[in-house]
């Protein structure tokens, strides 16, 4: 349990569980793979509402975190979509993140 805590604050993700973290040695990245706390699950990425599940999106994403050191580190999730009705669209949700909201980069 510490050991996910400690990861949470080093790769500055709010709202999501870090269910573990892996390191590849072919690409020499850090992968951490993350889900959603349940209260942030199915929640529009821009006005946070929950909305209806549409579906499971394109699969897993990766998002580009700060380096840890000298290596180079990606938060991995789920990326579902869901269905917007003020908006009539789908929207993909995405945890929320200091540094999502600072500047992170698709991968």
């Amino acid at each position: 349990m510490r050991d996910a805590r400690v990861w949470t604050a080093l790769l500055g993700v709010e709202r999501a569980r870090v269910e573990r973290v892996e390191f590849d040695e072919d690409e020499q990245l850090l992968i951490a793979h993350v889900r959603p706390v349940r209260g942030e699950r199915r929640r529009c990425g821009i006005c946070r509402r929950r909305c209806p599940g549409y579906d499971q999106g394109e699969g897993r994403r990766r998002w580009r975190t700060l380096d840890l050191g000298s290596v180079e580190a990606v938060i991995e999730a789920d990326a579902p979509r869901v269905s917007v009705a003020r908006r009539f669209r789908m929207r993909v949700q995405v945890f929320t993140s200091t540094i999502l909201t600072t500047g992170a980069a698709w991968r």
